[in-house]
């Protein structure tokens, strides 16, 4: 054959290139997406048993050479697990939905934007196997695959059987005197069988949670096998180690914990938002962690026997809860009264006693936000400064604050609400605040207020029952009898009146006389 001229070479190859030019650019633009500038792929863990769904998703940010509104992008998440190892659900995060499957979700927007999120939950399935699972997630642009990730989730089992082998009861002690002990035996139940390796059960009793204080109960470590404030905890562990493995079984102590009550504690109150735990542990747990609780056998020791009629519920692998809850004990707040005497252009700076005529302690139930002070002035008086904000045991707040924390006082209706912690029963604090008097002939009067905060109209509850006295008042220049309180005015008149009928008396002594 003859060999082509070479000026028809020349026109075969640029044909040629013109046809891959035009092939080129025919080719789809999924073709050339690139990976996205940034990703993340939020599906993390460790994830456990019994837990609510956390969230998950993915980010995608695309750089310039996206274009949106153009493009279809998936993402498409594949855990390798058995199916069903992962419950997944529709995520409602503000963010793009996925749906789910089996073994992972997949996630799809048509017309996509350059930045992208989906969502989703998951959680580990009731039935699960505890352990590490592998996953891909794939994220792709028009069918073509521009990014993956590969990573690894965990499954956990927070109570496994060996160490959590009891069901616990909620136990409740109600009326109960201030001052009191209470008596408590703890009930749970054995539902799993021991580990071979078993060398003690431990029982945890706490202290209430919610104290900011020292206040309500104290547990008492009775037993030669007990200690008190383990681990820099307050309440009581106990460790057994004559112990009897039986699956079915539900258990009590040979001797009641004792748990002594404040005699000042108001009521009625739970005085004891407590807990209690049974575990197990092994040999050398038990000599690594609790060593330090040693005993003779032949002492005065703690442990445990069977319940021959149960009849309460046994159902948390981790603890009972345990509830003491007192008689009416109520205290009783009061609040002085504050005047203060100058002219115009004066500052004077006032103190107000509070006090509490008991007969239990106001307790410090939210912290330093416990009991709140108001005070709105008169006519006549400016607010210069709240001289008690800050110190040991006042927190003065601004409306907003006060709206969030205190949303039955109208704190718009004040010129200050300022909070404290606690007052002793016979004990008293005083509030110091410091006003400019601008009308020296006031006669209006202002209002101070002291009130126990009460969250939500439920926690803590009704805790005193006398409100007379929760009001003072703020006057300018008002003179009062410091022994009675009655008000000069009244002795003014009186001395007025006398002045008059001595002078009347006199001009009639005279009338009588000239006659």
């Amino acid at each position: 054959m003859t060999p082509p001229l070479p000026h028809r070479a020349g026109r075969r190859l640029a044909a040629a290139l013109a046809a891959l030019l035009a092939g080129a650019l025919a080719v789809p633009a999924a073709a050339q997406a690139q990976p996205p500038a940034d990703a993340n792929y939020d599906f993390n863990g460790p994830v456990n048993l019994g837990d609510a769904p956390l969230p998950g998703g993915f980010t995608l940010v695309f750089g310039d050479d996206f274009t949106p509104g153009a493009h279809t992008v998936t993402v498409a998440l594949d855990v390798d697990a058995a199916p069903g190892t992962f419950a997944f659900t529709t995520g409602d995060q503000g963010a793009l939905p996925c749906t789910h499957h089996d073994t992972g979700v997949d996630c799809v927007r048509d017309a996509a934007e350059a930045e992208l999120h989906f969502a989703f939950l998951f959680a580990a399935a009731d039935d699960a196997q505890p352990g590490v699972y592998g996953y891909t997630a794939t994220a792709a642009v028009d069918g073509t695959e521009v990014d993956t990730y590969s990573g690894a989730i965990e499954i956990v089992d927070p109570f496994p059987a060996q160490a959590f082998p009891f069901r616990h009861a909620n136990l409740a002690y109600t009326g109960v005197e201030p001052g009191a002990t209470v008596d408590v035996f703890p009930e749970f139940l054995q539902q799993d069988a021991f580990d071979p390796g078993t060398g003690a059960v431990v029982l945890t009793f706490t202290e209430p949670e919610y104290a900011a204080y020292d206040q309500g109960v104290d547990a008492i470590a009775a037993y030669d096998n007990c200690a008190a404030d383990f681990f820099d905890r307050r309440g009581v562990v106990c460790v057994i180690t004559d112990i009897e493995d039986a699956p079915g079984t539900v258990f009590t102590t040979t001797g009641p914990v004792p748990y002594e009550v404040d005699p000042l504690a108001p009521g009625p109150f739970d005085v004891c938002v407590c807990y209690y735990s049974a575990t197990t542990v092994s040999k050398d747990e038990r000599e690594s962690a609790y060593g330090d609780i040693t005993w003779d056998d032949d002492g005065h020791v703690l442990g445990l026997r069977a319940v021959a009629d149960p009849e309460l519920e046994y159902s948390d692998p981790t603890v009972g809860e345990l509830d003491i809850v007192t008689r009416e004990h109520f205290y009783d707040l009061a609040i002085g009264d504050a005047d203060a005497r100058g002219t115009t252009g004066e500052e004077r700076t006032l103190t107000v006693p509070i006090d509490n005529h008991g007969p239990a302690t106001a307790f410090g139930l939210f912290g330093i936000h416990s009991y709140y002070v108001t005070g709105a002035l008169p006519d006549g008086l400016d607010l210069v400064r709240i001289d008690s904000d800050g110190g040991d045991h006042w927190d003065c707040l601004g409306d907003d604050e006060a709206a969030e924390l205190l949303p039955e006082v109208d704190a718009g209706a004040s010129d200050f609400l300022c909070m404290f912690d606690r007052l002793d029963a016979g004990g008293t604090i005083e509030f110091t605040f410091t006003v400019e008097v601008t009308d020296p002939g006031s006669t209006d009067r202002g209002v101070l207020e002291v009130h126990g905060r009460n969250n939500a109209g439920i926690y803590p509850g009704v805790l005193e029952d006398d409100l007379a006295n929760n009001t003072g008042t703020v006057t300018v220049n008002a003179v009062h009898l410091p022994d009675t309180g009655s008000s000069l005015t009244w002795v003014l008149a009186g001395a007025l009146a006398a002045l008059v009928a001595g002078a009347v008396l006199f001009a009639a002594t005279r009338r009588r006389s000239g006659r």
